[in-house]
């Protein structure tokens, strides 16, 4: 192939490949969720995890010693302190500075510091857990959302297919006009239902972008014209019967990041009772320093100048100490503490035990759902059957004069309600089996 016309061919592939990647944005299932999952509202998480990190990391080192290094300059004119000799001078001006590194570092304190590193790691798990129960909900929210989307969508589609009969009823009914078989009533009606199921699409259309806006929201995308769905999931075209086990399931269910949460939040609370009980103990403290100083205004003994660097040698001092604080009376402040936490701790656990009975019952409920709901299609399906078989004997019977056009529209009637109540009931047990799967340990996205 001719070099210009490979070029051509390149630039052409190039341009139809941008024209279908930037024209419209296709997302499945799984893309949704991982774009939601990367998104503002966990980043938030994230950065609490961060934060909680650093804590953790914060707990750990408050072992190490503080170590400080302090130097002082002053400059006094007057009737002036000699700070190396501690004697009164007269109009005189002095300079002094002094140097000191020190340090000071808490030998023991009622295993405070011991009980704020496991706090601080506990926080940081639940801090984990968190990130992880908002990518669920998150999860979950789009999951809904896509249904909804892939449900006006057939509802759309089920709206196209009876505005399409009762167009193709009305050439015929026009025709019958000619022939003077059928009247100019029979004509109006059957317009004035073309215009409500046009009106029945414009309202399907209107719920599809509503839910696209609210999809796009949850994705950080601002062209939601420009979206679309991709359905990769079998299962949105066949729906089966499925069984659980109710216990296998709340069982499941137990281990979600907010039952976990709540387990932690014990443990966090009973760290608070340790800390808080740590102040009944007395506090062991080393504390040690290293100095000297210097001052123009001191001499030798003789008289001689006393320069800079032998004065600042003679003038080294040193210090250790050890302090013990035993406290006594604290207006009773840290038995009230204590007991606060206390109580604490006994409200987490309560909290703990109304989380899992809700969690059982929102499992129990959202099986005796799907299955209501497949109940329900179950009966749909059979009755779609039946408004199909209905509305070919009425169409037959119309068009031997055998029935009135009233009988028509009753039967049309008939099917599209029975065919939009199935896809609602459909799309319900497909979202609940898919919450059930969730509490079950599945992810949404397999």
């Amino acid at each position: 192939m001719p070099r210009d016309i490979r070029f051509l061919v390149c630039v052409s592939f190039s341009i139809l490949l941008g024209s279908i990647t930037y024209g419209q944005e296709v997302f499945s299932l799984k893309d949704c969720i991982y774009r939601a999952n990367n998104g503002k509202c966990v980043a938030i998480d994230v950065s609490n995890q961060n934060i909680a990190n650093l804590v953790f990391i914060q707990s750990k080192q408050n072992y190490l010693p503080s170590i400080t290094y302090s130097n002082r300059h002053n400059l006094s004119t007057g009737r002036v302190l000699d700070p190396t000799t501690y004697q009164f001078l007269t109009n005189r001006s002095v300079y002094d500075m002094s140097t000191t590194i020190g340090g000071s570092m808490t030998l023991f304190s009622g295993f405070e510091r011991k009980n704020n590193v496991t706090k601080a790691k506990l926080n940081l798990q639940y801090a984990l857990l968190e990130t992880e129960k908002t990518k669920n909900d998150i999860a979950l929210n789009v999951t809904a959302l896509f249904l909804n989307i892939v449900l006006d969508k057939e509802a759309i589609e089920v709206c196209k297919r009876k505005i399409s009969m009762l167009e193709e009823q009305e050439g015929a009914i026009r025709k019958k006009l000619e022939y003077k078989v059928a009247t100019q009533g029979d004509l109006l009606n059957i317009q004035a239902d073309i215009t409500n199921a046009k009106v029945e699409q414009s309202s399907a259309q209107n719920n599809l972008n509503v839910d696209k806006v609210s999809l796009c929201e949850l994705l950080e995308i601002e062209d939601w014209e420009n979206f679309d769905i991709l359905i990769e999931d079998e299962d949105f075209d066949t729906v089966d019967l499925r069984l659980w086990s109710v216990s296998d399931v709340v069982s499941s269910a137990f281990q979600l990041p907010q039952i976990k949460q709540g387990e932690l939040a014990i443990d966090i609370a009973k760290s608070d009772v340790f800390i808080a009980q740590s102040s009944f103990w007395p506090t062991v403290s080393l504390n040690a320093g290293y100095g000297s100083t210097f001052s123009n205004a001191r001499t030798r003994p003789e008289g001689s100048d006393y320069n800079f660097r032998d004065q600042f040698r003679d003038n080294m001092s040193s210090y250790v100490t050890l302090s013990l604080n035993i406290p006594i009376l604290s207006a009773f402040t840290t038995s009230n503490n204590v007991k606060q936490k206390k109580l604490a701790c006994t409200r987490a656990e309560y909290e703990l035990t109304q989380a899992k009975l809700a969690l059982d019952k929102e499992v129990k409920q959202a099986i005796v759902n799907a299955n209501t709901s497949y109940e329900k299609y179950t009966l749909l399906e059979t009755e779609v059957n039946k408004c199909r078989e209905a509305l070919r004997q009425t169409q037959t019977k119309y068009d031997a004069g055998a029935a009135t056009y009233y009988d028509y529209q009753i039967a049309v009637g008939n099917l599209f309600q029975a065919e939009a109540q199935q896809l609602q009931s459909k799309y319900e047990y497909i979202f609940r089996t898919k919450i059930i799967d969730f509490y079950a340990g599945e992810s949404l996205t397999e």
